[in-house]
């Protein structure tokens, strides 16, 4: 899996997660470059900075969690917070 931090679609087949920094929406795509697999998961205020270790991948649904403390994540569309987690903050995000 991938993290791609930048504006605008996956680049490759691999790419599972996409932050477009310049308006803090958070997408989860299931099919990387594919036609129709990315879904809008979370919005962050602009400018809040994610790297790789604020998610993780849950097997065996394939599903990717974003773990962060931070208050300025919110969960839309699609994104959920897990039963039992422990992160105040977490996401599930899938397609």
């Amino acid at each position: 899996m991938r993290l791609q931090l930048s504006t605008g679609l996956a680049q490759d087949t691999t790419d599972r997660i996409i932050y477009e920094s310049d308006t803090g929406e958070l997408y989860y795509d299931g099919n990387g470059n594919a036609a129709g697999g990315g879904v809008l998961s979370a919005k962050a205020t602009v400018g809040v900075a994610l790297n790789n270790v604020d998610f993780s991948v849950r097997e065996p649904a394939h599903s990717v969690q974003l773990h962060t403390g931070r208050p300025n994540i919110a969960s839309r569309f699609s994104g959920s917070r897990p039963a039992g987690s422990r992160c105040k903050d977490a996401l599930v995000l899938s397609a």
